[in-house]
């Protein structure tokens, strides 16, 4: 479905949805943790879905109510199918690949060609004692491991990491993950670690290498999942034009990564005030900043938009990760804003922005396939000139199915092309 949005005035309270990654986290745990966990305010899109797609196959069973989800785990998994698709959901794919071949000695994920593409990547070849045969559609894994160390990089992405850390257990005691490119403070491994923890699964850390502490077990719990700081950026970009918008449910506590847009705002001249829960616009206006985006790669398409609109010249670095999002988040940004009138170029591990006062809009965006790269533009539709047509909005499932829902509830006008 094509959207056409026209400058419209957002106003209201916007409660966040549910944190994508810790969903994932929390449903993967909960799944290899024998007896009953209950997941409350769990985030339901098309990528948890499909990780509870991928855990049933392990033997573990779901039921999901309306704002909680109950699993029966399984303990130690038995895969029923060696052949799985898993459809755009790279989170799904990398943090489960481990498991699946503890439990296989041969498995075919069918998928799409981009995200084949995602995981085929230098860091899952450097596994030990696995054979992989890629097609275009899908990738079959042969073997298993043959070390008990495992050197992983974090230089294009944490996901295989995270994955490594949730198959410690089932890998004996002397199992062991080290990092390079990267350390333990990274908020995704971070997100992960804690999920563990939640889950009876401890560790002992010794600089760049992980192990599991002898005594630590899964054992079944219940959770709650919290405001996702991703999607609540695109908000908090809002907010910024939007005055009259608030932002509910962030946890200010959180160690997810995107709470950093909170700090770029700041830095880039914007003030908020924080009331019990409710985070709303207090003064000051974008400026030109030179910001890093390394370990917060998901909140490039939002930051690119907002900076398109400052007043003076935005750098953003560490931008090399974004080539294998869901699109090249790199380069479709770019290609975005400048069609919308606004001034983007790239540079080696950079994205320059000069912001301008007020875009012309007038073009039609293609959605990328890109969930982060629909929401951006939506956000930038609202303030543009003249109207914004963007197509196949249908891709915001992936992470927010109700977004647009939201944002006509906050005083957004469009109509379907």
């Amino acid at each position: 479905m094509d959207l056409k949005i026209f400058p419209s005035k957002l106003k209201g309270i916007i409660e966040v949805p549910a944190s994508k990654s810790i969903t994932h986290r929390y449903l993967i745990c909960a799944a290899l943790s024998k007896g009953k966990s209950i997941i409350k305010n769990p985030l339901i899109c098309d990528d948890t879905l499909a990780t509870i797609d991928v855990l049933k196959q392990l033997g573990a069973k779901f039921k999901i109510e309306k704002d909680q989800i109950i699993v029966k785990g399984v303990g130690k998994p038995k895969l029923t199918d060696r052949t799985l698709t898993i459809l755009e959901s790279a989170t799904t794919l990398r943090v489960l690949l481990p498991i699946l071949i503890l439990f296989s000695k041969k498995v075919t994920i069918t998928s799409t060609k981009r995200l084949i593409d995602r995981i085929y990547t230098s860091d899952l070849l450097d596994l030990k004692g696995l054979d992989f045969q890629r097609r275009t559609y899908s990738i079959t894994i042969t073997g298993n491991f043959t070390e008990k160390e495992f050197l992983l990089s974090g230089k294009i992405t944490t996901q295989l990491i995270s994955g490594m850390i949730v198959a410690l257990p089932f890998l004996g005691e002397d199992a062991k993950v080290k990092v390079k490119d990267i350390d333990f403070n990274n908020p995704y491994i971070k997100l992960t670690i804690d999920a563990l923890n939640k889950f009876g699964i401890n560790f002992v850390i010794e600089d760049d290498v992980i192990r599991l502490d002898n005594a630590s077990k899964f054992k079944a719990n219940d959770v709650t999942v919290e405001g996702d700081f991703s999607n609540g950026a695109v908000w908090l970009a809002a907010s910024v034009f939007h005055q009259e918008l608030q932002v509910k449910g962030l946890n200010l506590d959180s160690i997810q990564g995107d709470k950093k847009m909170l700090d770029f705002l700041d830095a880039m001249g914007v003030k908020f005030r924080v009331e019990e829960d409710i985070i709303t616009y207090l003064e000051g206006s974008l400026g030109g900043i030179t910001l890093n985006i390394e370990e917060t790669p998901d909140l490039a398409p939002i930051l690119v938009a907002t900076a398109s609109n400052a007043d003076g010249t935005v750098i953003i670095q560490g931008t090399n990760k974004l080539s294998y999002k869901e699109s090249n988040r790199k380069l479709a940004i770019k290609e975005v804003c400048n069609l919308l009138g606004g001034f983007v170029k790239l540079g080696d591990d950079s994205i320059i922005i000069q912001g301008k006062a007020k875009l012309k809009g007038d073009a039609t965006i293609a959605s990328y396939n890109d969930h982060r790269i629909v929401m951006a533009t939506a956000i930038l539709a609202t303030i543009t000139e003249n109207p914004v047509i963007i197509k196949n909005i249908e891709v915001v499932n992936k992470s927010y199915p109700n977004f647009f829902k939201d944002l006509a509830r906050l005083g957004a006008r469009f109509e379907v092309v």
